[in-house]
C-alpha cells in the first residue's frame, strides 16, 4: 500500500490503539535479474518513522541498500550497504530523507527477498 494517502491529525495515548492512517506496510517479493532487482517507489514524505525489513528467501548471500529519489527518476544512494544470508532476516533505515524510497538487492549468484516497508508518522 502506497504511503500517499491523507493523514489525519490525532492525539496519542500510550493506552489506546493507533489509529486509522498512522501506520502503514507495503510489502514486495524479489527475484534478482540480470544483476538487480528493485522494489517499487513508495512516497514517504509523510512518514516520521521509516524501518525496511529484508529476508533472504534464496540459496546464496545477497547484498541491499535503499534507494532515495525526489522525483522517481533521480536516485541517490543511501550509505549503508547490508549482506543479508540465506534464510536471514535485516533491516534498514533511511539515512536521509527524501520523498520517495525503494530497495535494491543485487547478488553475484542471484537470489530473491522478501521485503516489509513499515512507516510510522507521528500522531498530535
Amino acid at each position: 500500500m502506497p504511503y500517499n494517502i491523507p493523514i489525519r491529525r490525532y492525539r496519542c495515548s500510550g493506552s489506546l490503539p493507533a489509529p486509522p492512517h498512522v501506520y502503514a506496510e507495503s510489502t514486495e517479493n524479489l527475484i534478482i535479474c540480470n544483476g538487480s532487482a528493485a522494489t517499487r517507489f513508495l512516497m514517504v514524505s509523510l512518514a516520521q518513522t521509516i524501518t525496511v525489513f529484508i529476508k533472504n528467501t534464496g540459496t546464496s548471500p545477497i547484498m541491499a541498500r535503499l534507494q532515495n529519489s525526489p522525483d522517481e527518476i533521480e536516485t541517490v544512494d543511501d550509505p549503508q550497504v547490508i549482506t543479508v544470508c540465506p534464510g536471514e532476516t535485516k533491516f534498514l533505515v533511511p539515512y536521509i530523507f527524501s520523498r520517495f524510497i525503494r530497495l535494491v538487492i543485487w547478488g553475484p549468484d542471484g537470489g530473491c527477498a522478501h521485503v516489509w516497508f513499515q512507516i510510522q508518522r507521528r500522531c498530535s
